[in-house]
């Protein structure tokens, strides 16, 4: 069996407070790739490790994080109870464990290579969130100019839309630049631009 609080138990706990009053349903809503079998056996204690693809796959099923199934985030200060798991890992409290996979943790000694990796993984993001921020500002301009379309006058953006969507792109493009030489960017189109990165 597994001690309380543990990933079977999180499992059970979220499976009925999200609505999924039995594995059935729960392995139903995974499409048959997680067996009702194998939940069971998850959320009784009899199966301790779980593949990645099982947990993610009931992750999603289930609507939420990887990480509320992994570690018991509810209790912050409480240690991780995973099966498995070395002395260093079984330390660190559900808080910390967060951070770590969050890539917010505190980078210890000696590790330059991790700062720069999660520095240029923030880069990423944040081109990610400027490139949605530029679309939905044009989807946003193109369909005022559909609406108006009644007074058969366009509706261009104000000076301060433009404005906004200009700086936005030239941070899109800062961004790319500092990115080029270590990251594959032809993910990152530029619709205002006639070629890709």
């Amino acid at each position: 069996m597994t001690e309380p609080g543990s990933l079977g138990k999180r499992l059970a706990d979220y499976r009925k407070r999200l609505g999924f009053a039995s594995t059935a349903a729960l392995a139903a809503h995974t499409g048959g790739r997680v067996s009702e079998a194998v939940l069971q056996n998850i959320e009784s204690g009899r199966k301790l490790d779980i593949s990645v693809a099982q947990l993610l796959e009931i992750s999603w099923a289930l609507g939420i994080s990887p990480l509320l199934l992994l570690a018991p985030l509810e209790s912050p200060h409480q240690t991780l109870d995973l099966a498995g798991i070395g002395d260093s890992l079984r330390a660190m409290t559900s808080a910390d464990f967060d951070a770590w996979v969050r890539g917010t943790a505190p980078i210890t000694v000696g590790r330059a290579p991790a700062l720069l990796l999660r520095a240029e993984i923030d880069q990423v993001r944040t081109l990610v969130t400027e490139l949605n921020d530029w679309h939905a500002a044009d989807g946003a301009r193109r369909q005022r100019e559909l609406l108006d379309g009644t007074t058969h006058l366009a509706s261009p953006f104000t000076d301060l839309d433009l404005l906004a969507q200009q700086q936005r792109q030239a941070r899109i493009d800062r961004l790319c630049e500092d990115l080029a030489d270590r990251v594959d960017l032809t993910w990152a189109l530029r619709p205002w631009q006639s070629e890709s990165p």
